[in-house]
């Protein structure tokens, strides 16, 4: 990549970096700087030549005590910023194997005007064994979701985070569940569903799991929040639950982000004897 490309492409980050997390930048003396530093992590050499082109999915910004003091509402302005970075990694077309982390730190070394950033390419463990090569040869033919019974979701991708915060694939509003609550990954024709320590946990057909594979007619609950699992050109393995024939609704965008809002409708088990 050429020097002016590189640069074009930097400015055009930085950018979307400042409208995404807008509130926040104000109350930051370095904040051009922290921005910079940020976008630079992203498109280093150690995430675009790397085959995968995984980008950090932790970030630690330390500032001094009275730059912290004065940022109201800090934990939902670090989500925006979280949010941001994921925004900016998609432009670049990098992956985040989780989805973005950030935290604002206090450190009594660093002076009022200054700051430090750390990254990290971190994943919980239970992920490290899975892996991220997956493409969309991968992904099961017509895989969706049925949510609460009233909404279609179509899955199309071979990683699909699920949870509260905004940047999920598919968010579910609803105090219940986690903001980072589970992701699907594919691998080998089949979705296998990942509990990524959520608070409410998650469930198939009644047992709590924290790494399964599903099978089309699988029950689903994150947290109480309910959801089928299918495929239209697959029958439901048994025993599945008490599921009737589905089909799903192939107008629907495969690649947008779909919100669900459920206030709109009315113990750990393993894989055993599930895999086949």
């Amino acid at each position: 990549m050429s020097t002016e490309r590189r640069q074009r492409i930097k400015n055009y980050l930085l950018r979307l970096l400042t409208s995404q997390s807008s509130r926040l930048w104000g109350y930051l003396p370095a904040a051009e700087r922290i921005k910079t530093a940020i976008v630079e992590e992203i498109i280093s050499p150690k995430v675009l030549d790397n085959p995968l082109r995984l980008a950090p999915t932790k970030y630690r910004l330390y500032l001094h005590p009275n730059t912290v003091s004065r940022i109201p509402h800090l934990a939902h302005l670090q989500d925006e910023l979280a949010i941001a970075i994921h925004a900016v990694g998609n432009a670049m077309g990098v992956k985040f194997a989780i989805l973005p982390q950030t935290s604002i730190e206090v450190s009594k070394e660093i002076s009022e005007d200054d700051f430090s950033l750390e990254s990290e390419f971190y994943e919980p463990a239970i992920l490290n064994t899975l892996p991220l090569t997956a493409t969309i040869k991968d992904v099961p033919k017509d895989a969706y979701f049925i949510i609460q019974s009233t909404k279609i979701f179509p899955l199309k991708t071979p990683i699909v985070h699920i949870g509260r915060r905004a940047d999920n694939d598919l968010v579910i509003n609803d105090p219940r569940v986690s903001r980072l609550h589970a992701q699907l990954r594919a691998t080998g024709g089949r979705y296998r569903i990942i509990d990524l320590n959520s608070t409410g946990g998650t469930f198939i057909n009644g047992k709590r799991i924290t790494n399964t594979i599903l099978y089309p007619g699988d029950v689903i609950s994150l947290a109480g929040v309910s959801m089928l699992y299918g495929q239209r050109t697959t029958r439901p393995l048994t025993p599945a639950g008490p599921t009737s024939p589905l089909q799903a609704n192939n107008n629907t965008a495969p690649t947008e982000t779909i919100m669900f809002d459920p206030n709109q409708t009315s113990s750990s088990a393993s894989d055993e004897g599930r895999e086949k």
